[in-house]
């Protein structure tokens, strides 16, 4: 039990299912940055890259 700031593609399953239930559904929340942070910038790993490109076009 808890409350929760969760962007709505997340949780979109679990709202349909009635498993969350949307507090302030009018309320519009500031839009919230996503950055990848890792080491170094000219060897990115496969992985790295393919989470980043995933990312990119999920949550845009």
């Amino acid at each position: 039990c808890g409350v929760a700031l969760l962007p709505e593609w997340l949780v979109r399953n679990a709202l349909d299912a009635g498993e969350l239930v949307s507090l302030l559904p009018a309320y519009t929340f500031a839009q919230q940055g996503i950055y990848a942070v890792y080491p170094d910038a000219r060897h990115v790993p496969a992985k790295v890259r393919t989470f980043i490109d995933f990312m990119r076009v999920r949550v845009t």
